[in-house]
């Protein structure tokens, strides 16, 4: 259990390494598109904004102008209606206190423009449309005396009236351009605010690409970097087994950092070259102990021979052997069991498969030399098993004493 999570948490954390560069260039590259389409709308809001309000007041102070002008005219209409007797004079009062109502209430539009605004131009020409508008104020407060003077002064007070209300206008009216001066400058600064944060964003979207594809190639080289050092370190372990020390110390360094991908084939790079030595080692080892025992093979005074159990043939022997019987070694290596004559010559066959049958056979015989001098040998003959074929294990030792036959085999059990 413990090893299949380990092996899983690897897996993640070698996907986490392949993948991980990639989401965090998407992820930096969209944050950064993403902050400068805010600010980009931001700024063209409150841009747009300026400019709503700079048009909204505008539309505020023509409204108030209109408005008063309106009324201004209707003050005159019904003081002169009054005068000629279409309309009695008794509604006056009312009329006159709802048209104070109406002129405060359009004053009271001014005094909010004026509270709001910002520029010192403005402020000045809104200043002298409230004064303006005080006069026309005063002039409607003085109208009830206007019924009973004469057409000569009625007319003047209605002509200043009218000139009050004529410089009225064209204070309001230089608000009104001074405003669509600066609604325009708002519009244009809207373009250019605009233009200057899509310009901002791409070069924050710029940014955050170049960190990111800056972070990714840092990994790249890095992981491209240990990779060569470790196809480096394989290529000499073909060469020169891996026994160089620089390579694997920083191989050996690889894999102690936490690094799932890196980590992971160095530590099997070095169980390899462990794995290299090891075998390099038994190698030499077995080199040593075949020539250890080749040597005291070949130095042995009796012979010995391996003979294959199918074919029967002489597989190896050491110079004892060949020389016991008057042979030279590539004479010898062409002879058989049968040749060999240990016993008689068409049981050999059956002598080989008695060796097989038991734990092998021990027996005295004379078989004759190459120069049919006969020989007297005491020969243990044993099973041998090697890989891919049964072999015979035959061990001969001259015997000083002479046999009058040649005894039977037996079998040593």
């Amino acid at each position: 259990m413990g090893r299949a999570m380990a092996t899983w948490f690897r897996r993640w954390q070698l996907l986490a390494l392949l993948i991980g560069p990639v989401f965090l260039t998407l992820g930096l590259t969209a944050a950064a598109n993403y902050y400068s389409h805010r600010v980009t709308v931001d700024g063209y809001k409150a841009a747009s904004q300026r400019h709503v309000d700079t048009i909204r007041a505008g539309f505020e102070a023509n409204e108030v102008s209109t408005q008063t002008l309106h009324l201004i005219q209707t003050i005159a209409e019904e003081i002169n209606a009054r005068r000629a007797g279409l309309r009695g004079p008794d509604d006056w009062p009312a009329f006159r206190q709802g048209q104070q109502v109406a002129l405060a209430l359009q004053q009271g539009r001014l005094q909010t423009l004026l509270e709001t605004e910002q520029d010192l131009g403005r402020q000045q020409a809104l200043r002298q449309a409230l004064v303006l508008m005080a006069d026309l104020e005063r002039f409607l407060a003085q109208s009830d005396r206007l019924m009973s003077q004469p057409l000569d002064a009625v007319n003047r007070e209605l002509l200043a009236s009218r000139n009050t209300s004529l410089r009225y206008a064209l204070q309001l009216q230089q608000f009104n351009e001074a405003m669509s001066t600066e609604a325009v400058a708002h519009l244009k600064e809207s373009e250019f605010v605009a233009e200057s944060h899509s310009w901002r964003s791409t070069v924050i979207s710029g940014a955050g690409l170049l960190v990111a594809a800056g972070i990714w190639a840092v990994v790249a080289l890095v992981l491209a970097r240990r990779l060569e050092v470790l196809d480096n370190a394989l290529r000499q372990l073909a060469q020169d087994n891996g026994h160089g020390a620089h390579g694997f110390d920083a191989v050996q360094h690889i894999a102690r950092a936490h690094n799932p991908l890196t980590s992971t084939l160095a530590r099997s790079v070095l169980t390899l070259q462990q794995v290299q030595t090891e075998r390099d080692e038994a190698q030499v080892a077995l080199r040593e102990r075949e020539q250890l025992f080749a040597t005291i093979v070949q130095q042995a005074p009796a012979g010995i021979v391996l003979i294959e159990r199918t074919t029967l043939r002489l597989l190896r022997f050491n110079e004892a052997a060949c020389r016991s019987l008057g042979y030279h070694a590539d004479e010898f290596a062409a002879l058989t069991l049968r040749d060999l004559a240990l016993g008689p010559r068409e049981h050999a066959a059956e002598l080989a498969e008695e060796v097989f049958a038991g734990k092998g056979v021990e027996f005295e015989t004379r078989t004759p030399t190459k120069e049919g001098t006969p020989q007297d040998f005491w020969v243990s003959m044993k099973p041998l098993f090697l890989p891919g074929r049964d072999c015979i294990s035959v061990i001969c030792v001259e015997s000083r004493a002479k046999l009058s036959q040649a005894s039977r085999p037996k079998l040593s059990h």
